[in-house]
C-alpha cells in the first residue's frame, strides 16, 4: 500500500486526504498561504513555484491537479501559439497558408456551432462544437476548475502524420498545460461516419505517441475524472 510521509514530522498515511488534514492541523504555521497538497508539492519536489515554459515568470499552482501550469499569462500563451505558425511555414512554406493549422483553425471558429465561453470570471474560451462547450462547462461547473487560463482550446501545437501516402497534420481539441495532456473530444453517435474515418483516427492518433493524450466521446466526461483520480494515486 503506497504511503504518503509529512514532509516535516515523517508521520506516514495511507492517502493524501488524510495527509492534507494533518498538515492543517499540525503545520499550518509553516503552510503561509498555501494550501496543503500546494505546500506538499513544494516540499517534495524541492520547488518554490512554478516556472512559464515561454518567459520563465513564475507561474499559478492548480489546486485540481495539483500541479504548476506550465504558462503564465494569456500574453505567453499567444507566442506559445505562434510557434506552430513558424514550424508550419518552415515545413510547407507561405504559399501552402491556405491548408495550414492557423487557417484550418479560423475556418472552425466560423462554423455556425462555434462560439466562445465565458467563465464567470471573465474568462473568455474559443470552442469549435458543442462537445467541446459542454466539457468547459463541466470543468467549470462540475469540477469547479479555479484556473480557466491554464486550458488552451484549441491545443496551442501541430502533430503531423501520414495517411494514404500523405503528410496531414492534427490539432488537438484542447491542452490542459498544468497535466501536460492533450484532449480530442470526438462525437459517437453516427456509427457509419465512426467506421469510414477509423483508419485515419488510428493514424492521427499514431502521431500523438509519447504524448499524455485523451480521447473523450461525447459528454462522457468521467474518463477525464478517472485520470485525475489515477494521477493522484500515482503521485
Amino acid at each position: 500500500m503506497k504511503k504518503y510521509n509529512c514532509p516535516n514530522c515523517k508521520k506516514s498515511y495511507i492517502s493524501k486526504e488524510a495527509l492534507y488534514d494533518h498538515l492543517e492541523k499540525v503545520h499550518s504555521s509553516e503552510l503561509g498561504d498555501m494550501s496543503p497538497a500546494h505546500y506538499f508539492f513544494n516540499m517534495r519536489n524541492n520547488k518554490l513555484s512554478g516556472s512559464c515554459v515561454v518567459c520563465g515568470k513564475p507561474t499559478k499552482f492548480n489546486e485540481q491537479t495539483e500541479k504548476y501550469m506550465r504558462l503564465c499569462s494569456k500574453r505567453c500563451e499567444e507566442k506559445y501559439r505562434k510557434e506552430f505558425v513558424k514550424r508550419m511555414q518552415a515545413r510547407y512554406g507561405k504559399n501552402h497558408l491556405l491548408n495550414s493549422p492557423e487557417q484550418q483553425k479560423k475556418m472552425l471558429q466560423n462554423r455556425k456551432i462555434s462560439g466562445t465561453y465565458t467563465w464567470k470570471s471573465g474568462y473568455k474560451h474559443k470552442y469549435t462544437g458543442s462537445y467541446e462547450k459542454n466539457f468547459l462547462e463541466f470543468l467549470e461547473h462540475f469540477m469547479a476548475w479555479e484556473h480557466p487560463e491554464d486550458i488552451l482550446s484549441p491545443a496551442p501545437d501541430v502533430f503531423y502524420y501520414k495517411f494514404e501516402n500523405k503528410e496531414h497534420f492534427y490539432i488537438p481539441d484542447l491542452y490542459i498545460s498544468s497535466l501536460d495532456l492533450y484532449i480530442e473530444i470526438k462525437g459517437t453517435s453516427n456509427k457509419h461516419y465512426r467506421l469510414r474515418d477509423l483508419p485515419q483516427e488510428e493514424a492521427k492518433d499514431s502521431s500523438m505517441s509519447g504524448k499524455n493524450y485523451m480521447k473523450i466521446g461525447e459528454n462522457d466526461f468521467q474518463l477525464f475524472i478517472d485520470y485525475l483520480i489515477k494521477l493522484k494515486k500515482e503521485q
